[in-house]
């Protein structure tokens, strides 16, 4: 059995991360604020965010996956216990390879709370880069 032990483990001129290319690794991810001023708390391959009114986010990617079918994403959110929330989306028709959509906010059958501005707002980008 071989075994690595490293404390820091930088590229190739040592001055920043290693980020892993490969299928199974995650492309990207981001979380941000979405109540109020929109702004990361952190991400990997976004390099903006868009607010576009209430419950409703664009995260733009740094660098774009081959195409708008090439990759999978999910969101999650977490927000305040008076909120009435119940999921977050992707928003169908505004998926490229460059950017998504995002919608957080009630959308149970028959609900009529609709979107919703969150604390957190996540996203997870998994496929191949352009």
């Amino acid at each position: 059995m071989s075994e690595i032990r490293a404390s820091i483990i930088s590229d190739a001129a040592g001055t920043g991360p290693i980020y892993l290319h490969k299928q199974s690794a995650a492309k990207g991810w981001v979380n941000f604020i979405g109540q109020g001023t929109i702004a990361f708390r952190g991400s990997v391959n976004v390099s903006s965010l868009t607010d576009n009114g209430t419950g409703r986010y664009t995260v733009d990617f740094s660098n774009a996956f081959g195409s708008a079918d090439n990759y999978t994403f999910n969101f999650n959110f977490g927000t305040t216990a008076n909120a009435t929330v119940n999921s977050a989306r992707a928003v169908s028709g505004n998926i490229t390879a460059f950017s998504v959509g995002c919608e957080v906010g009630n959308f149970q059958a028959g609900a009529t709370n609709g979107y919703n501005d969150v604390e957190y707002v996540t996203g997870l980008f998994h496929g191949d880069l352009a």
